[in-house]
């Protein structure tokens, strides 16, 4: 649990399921949050370390840029 505090910014009981549709949901939705504050124009202290990586691969195995 120590690796979700430190890469998420904090613990949920959600995370104690990790394989569970509910946790890759918060996990996602935390992701991209902390990725929109990294992309901000506004320099602020991050708190949590996990970014949604910015680049989508689509059914056909194409590279898109997500950002």
């Amino acid at each position: 649990m120590s690796l979700w505090a430190e890469h998420i910014g904090g613990l949920e009981s959600t995370f104690e399921r990790p394989t569970s549709i509910e946790c890759v949901r918060r996990v996602r939705s935390l992701s991209e949050s902390n990725s929109n504050q990294y992309a901000a124009g506004e320099v602020t202290d991050m708190e949590a370390r996990l970014l949604k990586y910015l680049v989508e691969v689509d059914r056909v195995s194409q590279e898109e840029d997500d950002g």
